[in-house]
Order: C-alpha cells, then structure tokens, then sequence
C-alpha cells in the first residue's frame, strides 16, 4: 500500500510542477510592455503586478522605471522587490540614490533592499543612518551594514555600539 501512495505523492508533485511553471509562463509580458505600464497613467494594481513580472524577467532596461517608484508609498515595496533581484550595479546605484531621499518606512524599506543586495559601496551611506532619529531607520541601516559584512562595517558598527545609547545598542548589537 505504501508504494502506491508514494507513486501518488509523485504524480502530484509532477501536475503541481507542470502547472505553475505553466502558469508562471502565462503571465509573462514583454519587458517593454511592463515598462510602458510603469510609465504609464495604469492603476497602482496594475503597476504592481508589472513590478512583480519584472522582478522575474526584468533586467537593466527596468531599473529607471522602478527607481522612480521608490518614492510611491503605494508602489515602494513592489518596486525594491524587483530590483533587489535584479543583477549588475544599476539597481544597486538606483537603490543607493534614492536612500536619502526618502524617510520613515520608505527609507528603512530601502535600506533593506541595500542590505539584501549586500552592495558595499553603499556603506558609506548607510553608516551615517546608524545615528538617525528614527529608531526605524537606525535599526534597518545596522541590520543592513551587518549584513553586508564588509570590513568596513565592521568598524562602523563597531564604533556605533559604543557611541550608541542603551536602546539602540541591541539592534546594532544583533548586527555584528
């Protein structure tokens, strides 16, 4: 009896497999066409499913009309999963742009996104975030420069944790 259940749990497995990769193929539209909705007066609903096609398919071509997301409250997030997927330098440069142009959750979201790229060249930026007034910010700009985990941040963190006040000191603490 075991036997045939296996052979069952197989063939699901199988059809489970063969239908989203199926499906995954189904919704995907041209590069242009995702970015042209981007650019375009198309609902936020509509844009967000386009960032999440690009997350998959995207590449350098996307990342101008992602980073102009990146300041949209409705379309940050959306828009930073895309990218942060995206390989090369350009999303990592859009990312770094647009760190300190925005605030709050936007800010710490983008902050984020840096830290799951481990991009190094944005330590600099993030290591004057530690001091920020906005615990947000300062938590995701120490968790960010740990992940990173470059030798300069290291000696960023290090520095922070002891200039920090008690509480600050655990986030900064978790990121080293």
């Amino acid at each position: 009896m075991f036997p045939r259940i296996r052979q069952l749990e197989t063939l699901l497995l199988i059809v489970l497999s063969v239908l989203s990769t199926a499906s995954i193929g189904a919704c995907q539209e041209p590069i242009a066409v995702l970015i042209e909705r981007l650019d375009s007066d198309a609902s936020i609903a509509d844009k967000a499913a386009a960032c999440r096609n690009l997350k998959q398919t995207g590449g350098v071509t996307a990342v101008p009309s992602l980073a102009k997301l990146l300041d949209d409250p409705r379309l940050s997030h959306e828009a930073r999963i895309a990218l942060e997927s995206m390989p090369g330098d350009a999303a990592s440069a859009a990312l770094r742009a647009a760190v300190n142009q925005t605030g709050g959750d936007l800010q710490s979201g983008i902050i984020d996104s840096i830290g799951q790229r481990r991009d190094v060249r944005a330590v600099p930026l993030l290591v004057p975030l530690l001091d920020s007034p906005d615990a947000q910010v300062a938590d995701s700009a120490a968790m960010a420069v740990g992940k990173i985990a470059a030798p300069e941040s290291a000696a960023a963190l290090q520095d922070a944790f002891q200039q920090a006040q008690p509480d600050r000191k655990l986030a900064i603490g978790d990121a080293l």
